[in-house]
């Protein structure tokens, strides 16, 4: 991603953010100033957050840990389906690289 579709995606966070449709709350940054931090909404129930609640290091730590719980199970679950799919005797490399000749020698 380059720079420019990064601050172009964190636009629209806030934007999101700004309408409602992200939940966030507040936390200080590394400058101890407070600033919004989008959460998901499965992360906000389990913790018992609510948006734009002000938040402390420890909740900090806690969304964080399970921000990375979440995405390591979605990558483990990745990664089974893409095991699952080269095992397959009909599997072609060609169409996972995305090739336009896919089937074609």
């Amino acid at each position: 991603m380059s720079k420019k579709e990064y601050l172009r995606a964190m636009a629209e966070s806030e934007r999101l953010m700004d309408e409602g449709l992200i939940p966030w709350v507040w936390a200080k940054n590394l400058n101890d100033q407070y600033e919004r931090l989008a959460v998901a909404p499965q992360i906000m129930e389990e913790l018992g957050l609510t948006p734009g609640q002000t938040i402390n290091s420890i909740l900090l730590d806690a969304i964080a840990d399970r921000s990375l719980e979440i995405l390591g199970a979605k990558l483990d679950d990745m990664r089974q389906r893409l095991e699952d799919q080269l095992l397959t005797d009909d599997f072609d490399f060609r169409t996972m690289l995305g090739e336009d000749n896919a089937g074609n020698d």
